[in-house]
């Protein structure tokens, strides 16, 4: 349904290179068939910070291999730190640039992280971020906690409306695919878990910005208004009072601004103090998309994998 900066494999896709082997999903996390997991700046802070407090702890000692090792792992999180939503493939040079390291100590992480999985390799177009990030990210209990709640109402929705759903979030200021279930026939897009969404011409991006107090004007600064269709809000303006009308209805609607001939509804998922947790949409051809009839089954469901997220977080 909605279209996304990187293409890959769906549950439901038939084509496509394979994915990569990964070791079995702990218990309670749901397996992606793929995905990349862009990691947050925050993350990334908070870990070179911890290594920095060692130094500072009384009596602690470092031999010459810690020393490496922190070295290596703090070249390998600026590495995987070089990835945005506008950028998610550098190439090897760009990679180099961004992390201001040297092509040939760039070429030896991104080798190592390659076989670890944290990135792939897309033959001569560079580099992206691995399917193993995403599922590591799925670990976080948040996410984990929302993908379990999830998952029976985003299936039972896709049978009572015949569309293909989507559940997105935020991963720091990346607005991603957290699941996709597919609508045989419909023949959208192409997305997968982890692809990034474009946030002013989707109806969950859309949304996302309506729930996320303060995201607004950041998110419009630092994702560029790009056109998708004749029919893509490129204008701050207009998307504004788009946002405005969805803080109002609880409903976010795409008429084929991301991609021509689909459209698209969505609507925010929200925890038991009005934060929001992700959004929740279902989209299809325009020609068959009800959207008042299926208003009320997605806001159903919102609201019942909402309660479920809340029970299992008082659990």
């Amino acid at each position: 349904m909605e279209p996304v900066m990187t293409a890959g494999l769906t549950r439901q896709d038939a084509s496509g290179p394979p994915a990569p082997s990964l070791q079995p999903a702990p218990p309670n996390c749901a397996r992606r068939s793929d995905g990349s997991f862009l990691m947050e700046r925050t993350q990334y802070i908070q870990v070179t910070a911890l290594a920095d407090r060692i130094d500072s702890v009384p009596g602690s000692t470092h031999s010459a291999a810690d020393e490496s090792a922190r070295s290596v792992l703090h070249r390998a999180f600026t590495l995987l730190n070089a990835f945005t939503a506008q950028k998610p493939m550098l190439t090897l040079g760009e990679l180099a640039e961004r992390a201001d390291l040297p092509r040939s100590t760039t070429h030896r992480l991104a080798t190592m992280l390659v076989k670890l999985g944290a990135l792939q390799r897309r033959g001569n177009l560079g580099y992206a971020i691995g399917a193993r990030m995403f599922d590591v990210g799925l670990l976080a209990p948040t996410r984990s906690r929302l993908l379990t709640a999830a998952e029976p109402y985003l299936q039972q929705l896709r049978e009572v409306t015949r569309a293909t759903v989507h559940l997105a979030g935020w991963s720091g200021n990346v607005p991603i695919c957290l699941d996709k279930i597919s609508q045989p026939g419909d023949h959208l897009p192409p997305s997968r878990p982890g692809s990034t969404i474009p946030l002013h011409a989707s109806a969950l991006g859309k949304t996302l910005l309506a729930f996320s107090t303060g995201r607004v004007f950041e998110a419009a600064r630092d994702h560029s208004l790009r056109r998708f269709t004749p029919y893509t809000l490129t204008g701050l303006g207009p998307l504004m009072r788009d946002i405005e009308s969805i803080k109002d209805s609880r409903i976010g609607r795409d008429n084929e601004e991301a991609a021509p001939g689909i459209s698209c509804i969505a609507t925010p998922i929200l925890d038991q103090h009005g934060e929001c947790l992700a959004t929740i949409s279902v989209g299809m051809p325009t020609p068959r998309l009800r959207v008042r009839a299926m208003e009320q089954s997605l806001l159903r469901a919102a609201e019942s994998i909402a309660r479920a997220h809340n029970q299992a977080y008082v659990a």
